[in-house]
């Protein structure tokens, strides 16, 4: 990983599991939370009060490896899917903004 001033650049951390949880009807599953670590030493993070979550089409199965409508959650994909159903319940979708607080 490059360093800028000394300080390592922005990076992504995934994992792919092997074994996923998945949902009552045998969906995958993402979720996507944005954090911030300021400080390794000691360990500092800020957790983004907006989140993502995306979901897979298709019931997860290991007998159809190709069927990417079963394997993977992208938006990309699953969209050409004829189970797809398109969220209309969250306000915020088209602007990107993020969830405004109720506090």
């Amino acid at each position: 990983m490059k360093k800028y001033n000394g300080v390592l650049e922005s990076c992504v951390v995934q994992k792919y599991i092997a074994d996923p949880l998945l949902l009552t009807d045998r969906c995958k599953f993402d979720l996507r939370l944005y954090v911030l670590v300021t400080s390794w030493r000691p360990l500092v993070m800020y957790l983004h009060t907006a989140g993502l979550t995306r979901l897979a089409t298709e019931s997860y199965s290991l007998s159809e490896l190709g069927d990417t409508s079963k394997h993977l959650t992208n938006y990309s994909i699953n969209k050409k899917n004829e189970e797809y159903v398109q969220n209309d319940d969250a306000a915020d979708d088209d602007d990107h903004e993020p969830a405004k607080n109720s506090e």
